[in-house]
């Protein structure tokens, strides 16, 4: 790294001299983490805990990185996985072909404290899943004039769940009710699920916590 660049260095050829390519442009302050098959991978973090995770095909010729001018080709430019959210508090991703096991650090409702559970998540399609989560972000934030709605959307996204809507359903207006009544009828909307799900179980305990912090969230 340098100057927010990603460089790759060369062995030294006979004049002792290193050929260096220039692999992406624009990172900021980003940490690198590992090198899995032909992909680099790196982080950077968000707030508090939380880390974004990218990645760059770093085998290819030179010619296919020419991102000054966005010319490289597409294969080879850096790409962030928008859908997920670590917390390297005390696990670190780990990559098996297609899949990354991570400790999710997205926290729930109202609450301020990650679980620490490891989810995995997809990695064979990155930019498709980036596209279509994209779609559910802009689907969200079209509901941003009404908080309270807005919030409720949120909710259903990353849970697939009702409970706590149902807890508060009273508070909110016949209008509100058919808009999200209609929300969750639309099979073609994507949930958190398809592009990240939990390993193993989670404890009774937190489960409450969990469901407590969205009702709190809602209301």
């Amino acid at each position: 790294m340098s100057d927010s660049a990603l460089w790759r260095a060369g062995q030294p050829n006979a004049a002792g001299n290193v050929e260096k390519v220039r692999l992406a442009t624009g990172l900021g302050s980003v940490t690198l983490y590992k090198t899995d098959g032909n992909y680099l991978y790196y982080y950077a973090t968000d707030t508090g805990v939380q880390n974004s995770l990218s990645r760059i095909d770093y085998t290819g010729e030179a010619s296919k990185y020419d991102n000054l001018l966005g010319l490289g080709e597409e294969a080879y430019k850096p790409i962030t996985i928008s859908y997920l959210r670590w917390d390297n508090s005390w696990y670190k991703p780990e990559i098996f072909g297609d899949i990354v096991l991570y400790s999710n650090a997205k926290t729930f409702g109202a609450g301020t404290t990650g679980y620490n559970y490891i989810y995995a998540a997809k990695l064979n399609d990155v930019k498709g899943l980036n596209e279509k989560y994209a779609e559910v972000m802009e689907e969200l934030e079209s509901y941003s004039s009404d908080a309270a709605l807005n919030k409720l959307m949120e909710y259903y996204f990353r849970t697939g769940k009702t409970e706590a809507y149902e807890a508060v359903k009273e508070l909110y207006n016949q209008t509100q009710q058919d808009e999200f009544a209609k929300f969750i009828e639309n099979e073609t909307f994507a949930l958190e699920s398809d592009f990240v799900a939990l390993i193993g179980e989670i404890k009774e305990d937190d489960k409450d916590s969990m469901e407590e912090n969205w009702v709190d969230y809602l209301l």
